[in-house]
């Protein structure tokens, strides 16, 4: 459970982590982080007991990402900033929804489909728009709704510096039926980035609770279908997931002028215990 309060508490000397996108800045100052793990994991493979040094034969370990809250809300976390980020360096980009007729309900097959797709992608690109540089953003979804009690599995894809390509050429290159647009756009990074992703790692990008609730009901009961190691997102070599650095706030605002877009403290609580508690603020970098 998060719960939210929408004032924060940044002072000139305290040290904070900040990220910076092509046109925001992120701060968040920790103010308590439980370590209640015991137990460490070796380069071989093997599990100890931090505190008497035995080897672990049967650790229990967590199928599915939802049961390890922390891991989920970095994943959708590192998301929404790398798409924040570079929809706004490209200015133009055309979202795409890949579904099929058959429900697909393998992942492996998923991600096999998809490498075809791409290389088709790559050499239609390359004859269409030849002097054109663009890389994509790839994010895998499941539908609500079950086949045969197993989740039905598609494809967001944000393909980043084009402007604009037919649905027609779209669907002849998926192979698969289900193909999509969901927009040609050159809105910008946040608002793309709040559509994917402000539901669970950000409630503070929504405009309102009930938005919130609205996002978090249709979205956040599929996150049970993401198994253990299954990657929400992925991306073209190109782009790299911004990462947070540390410094003193009072010479990081001064560095980065910014306007307060939002603020607050977050409390994260699971199994009734506190696990984290951190300040936050977003801001719009004045140029």
């Amino acid at each position: 459970m998060i719960t939210s309060n929408k004032k924060s508490n940044f002072n000139d000397t305290d040290q904070v982590y900040y990220l910076v996108t092509n046109n925001h800045i992120h701060y968040r100052k920790n103010g308590f982080t439980a370590h209640s793990s015991h137990i460490i994991k070796k380069k071989n493979g093997l599990y100890i007991n931090k505190a008497t040094g035995e080897v672990i034969p049967n650790p229990k370990k967590s199928d599915l990402k939802i049961q390890n809250q922390q891991s989920l809300i970095r994943s959708y976390r590192n998301l929404f900033y790398t798409i924040e980020n570079y929809v706004d360096t490209f200015k133009h980009s055309v979202t795409i929804t890949l579904d099929y007729e058959k429900p697909q309900t393998n992942l492996d097959s998923l991600s096999h489909d998809f490498d075809c797709f791409i290389k088709r992608l790559k050499r239609y690109i390359k004859k269409v728009y030849p002097t054109y540089h663009y890389e994509y953003i790839r994010i895998n979804e499941p539908h609500e709704n079950l086949f045969e009690g197993k989740p039905k599995w598609h494809i967001h894809l944000i393909i980043l510096g084009i402007a604009f390509i037919p649905i027609e050429d779209i669907r002849n290159l998926w192979k698969q039926e289900g193909a999509y647009i969901k927009s040609y756009t050159n809105r910008n990074g946040e608002s793309a980035a709040k559509y994917f992703c402000g539901f669970l790692n950000a409630p503070e990008h929504t405009k309102s609770k009930n938005e919130l609730d609205i996002k978090r009901s249709s979205k956040k009961r599929r996150l049970k279908y993401y198994t253990s190691g299954t990657d929400l997102f992925s991306t073209s070599r190109g782009i790299k997931t911004p990462t947070f650095r540390r410094g003193t706030y009072g010479k990081i605002k001064k560095k980065y002028p910014g306007e307060t877009l939002n603020e607050g403290s977050k409390t994260i609580v699971i199994d009734g215990k506190i696990v984290n508690r951190f300040d936050y603020m977003n801001q719009k970098l004045i140029k």
